[in-house]
């Protein structure tokens, strides 16, 4: 019997042996039945936040609010700290949505576009003085596009004034952050931290919490960052929340190993990008090379899915004008070395 294909599509991830232990255990030790308003349901989301804390190296002093996945956190945060005035950088599908959601809210959004795979100049970046947040996605999965944490302290230097908003949606998990760089981290676990899709999160500052309480902007309950803030205090939520990722996130932050999970996925990317194969990364500069999400200009798209498909792998798909000749390929925790030799060998 065929075993089930090893998906390096971008989300929702191949769920290791681990994570698939950690289902079963969930699954059959009662909790999914225990009410979230609990006091067992508040320990098991204490352990997930407390883990979380600890082995991502999260400062005390952020709050961290789960979310039904990044695409509400892109509405929770501009409701809450913006009053008029978004600027977001626009790099890819994912840093664009972001920015048509501001435009959907009526705000006084304005961009700075760049081609796809192309490094960013932030010096033609013409940002307002009243700017409230500036908005990034820090790696673009459909590009293979990596912001540089270099680049984006000079972004944080130059404009003081403004909240920095990251979204960190495909590299959470995957790789330090430097948690000082921005005041509003957001995404969602189905990628980088090897989980099921169906929850998202916030990590906020407080200089982000003081903002929003500031603006006192009218939303509803479950959407305001003081209700978010409050209900976390015994670490639940306003709606009904996702028990099973949360219990999932708990145990996986158990042995969560984030120094040795980064040399990996460095290890695994360098892998994909010094391979003798047919193709060329979509991304040209180094700097702004993925590498948790890569994406190859290729001569024939659906000739290396095939083949892919034939050893019983499947590889991400490009979109829009990349279709007929890109491809990508995930690296993500849950994808070890040994699964990338053998998928190089298989294209080969």
């Amino acid at each position: 019997m065929q075993s089930n294909p090893i998906s390096f599509s971008a989300g929702p991830t191949h769920l290791g042996p681990r994570t698939e232990k950690a289902l079963h255990e969930i699954i059959s030790s009662g909790f999914l039945s225990i009410s979230h308003r609990s006091p067992q349901f508040s320990e098991v989301s204490k352990k997930a936040i407390d883990g979380l804390r600890r082995q991502l190296k999260i400062p005390n002093d952020y709050h961290i609010f789960y979310q039904n996945s990044s695409t509400v956190a892109w509405d929770t945060v501009l409701q809450n700290v913006v009053a008029k005035h978004a600027f977001h950088f626009v790099c890819g599908e994912f840093s664009k949505r972001f920015f048509q959601t501001a435009e959907a809210l009526n705000l006084n959004a304005m961009c700075h576009e760049t081609a796809s795979g192309m490094a960013v100049e932030l010096e033609k970046a013409k940002i307002p003085k009243e700017t409230e947040l500036i908005a990034i996605t820090h790696n673009e999965t459909r590009a293979g596009l990596m912001w540089p944490f270099e680049v984006i302290k000079r972004l944080r230097e130059e404009n003081p004034q403004a909240l920095l908003a990251i979204d960190v949606c495909s590299s959470f998990g995957g790789m330090k952050m430097d948690w000082t760089l921005a005041d509003i981290w957001l995404g969602s676990v189905q990628k980088c931290l090897t989980m099921p899709a169906g929850l998202g999160y916030l990590i906020c500052s407080p200089r982000a919490l003081e903002k929003a309480q500031h603006l006192k902007k009218k939303l509803p309950a479950w959407r305001r960052f003081d209700v978010l803030a409050e209900k976390m205090k015994v670490y639940q939520i306003y709606e009904t929340p996702n028990t099973l990722n949360i219990a999932l996130l708990a145990k996986l932050m158990e042995e969560w190993d984030l120094e040795a999970i980064e040399k990996e996925t460095r290890r695994k990317a360098k892998l994909l990008y010094t391979a003798k194969m047919d193709w060329e990364p979509h991304v040209k500069d180094p700097h702004w090379q993925s590498i948790t999400s890569t994406h190859f200009m290729v001569d024939n798209a659906e000739k290396w899915h095939k083949k892919a498909e034939k050893a019983n792998f499947i590889l991400g798909r490009s979109f829009d004008d990349f279709a007929n000749n890109g491809i990508r390929i995930c690296n993500f925790p849950s994808h070890t070395y040994e699964m990338l030799e053998a998928l190089l060998a298989a294209l080969s």
